[in-house]
């Protein structure tokens, strides 16, 4: 059987078709492939922040056995006054560390004035 015009005519609208199809499966596999660029980058980020969290939790944890430890040894006015110490550092780099990664509002207020120690 021979093909006649008519029929070329549809095979090449077929194999356009076909191209066309191509062309929007690889625009496709290219936002596939950003997204999960995107997503790794994503659960690095998460990661990174949950490290971070669990860093401080660790600190708020020891700094809180420590302080249960003095009171229970009797309360040592300059034990309780170091660790007093100790939670204002601790809390002034976590302030600082939160500050640091923290992307800056625009539309936010300026921070409160710190209290006077």
């Amino acid at each position: 059987m021979a093909f006649d015009s008519t029929d070329r005519a549809k095979l090449n609208w077929l194999v356009r078709k076909v191209q066309d199809l191509e062309q929007i499966l690889l625009g496709i596999q290219q936002v596939e492939r950003y997204e999960l660029m995107w997503l790794d980058d994503f659960r690095t980020e998460i990661a990174h922040n949950t490290s971070v969290t669990q860093g401080v939790v660790e600190t708020v944890h020891k700094l809180a056995d420590k302080l249960q430890q003095v009171i229970d040894q009797g309360s040592d006015p300059v034990e309780l006054q170091a660790l007093v110490d100790q939670l204002k550092t601790n809390d002034g780099l976590i302030a600082d560390a939160i500050a640091a990664n923290t992307p800056a509002d625009p539309t936010a207020a300026p921070p409160p004035e710190p209290a006077p120690a």
